[in-house]
């Protein structure tokens, strides 16, 4: 009789444990998921930030430079993606220094980013170059 008991009891066990992590796997890919796009838009946030500062249109405190001169309050993030889509742009170079825009020799800007963001553009045909517009 006993020996039942011991035989339920780990069946009980190995029950319980089998359903927490069912549930521990579902409540992670649901929050995996959920995060995708935010965690994207921080991707974009923060490359957008790095170029600015390159640029000299961002400081180190997170305030916009207008000729020189920081404002005074703190760029929102509104702000930062609006001044990136406004002042940088990204065109593409050959080896002889002519410039192009992704429709011009029939790239996909997207696809040529995503594609070779890790390995780099240097060794491409085609080289990844942000040019700033003046203020207007």
């Amino acid at each position: 009789m006993e020996e039942k008991n011991v035989r339920f009891s780990s069946f009980r066990t190995f029950f319980f444990i089998a359903v927490v992590c069912i549930i521990c796997a579902l409540i992670l890919s649901l929050l995996a998921e959920t995060l995708k796009e935010p965690q994207k838009n921080a991707k974009e946030l923060y490359r957008s930030k790095q170029l600015l500062l390159a640029a000299h249109l961002l400081d180190y405190e997170g305030h916009l430079i207008v000729d020189g001169i920081p404002t005074l309050e703190k760029a929102k993030n509104h702000e930062i993606l609006e001044l990136f889509e406004t002042r940088i742009l990204t065109r593409l170079t050959n080896d002889q220094g002519k410039l192009f825009t992704f429709k011009e020799v029939g790239i996909d800007e997207v696809t040529y980013l995503a594609d070779n963001a890790k390995l780099g553009y240097a060794h491409l045909p085609y080289k990844l170059i942000y040019i700033v517009k003046e203020n207007s």
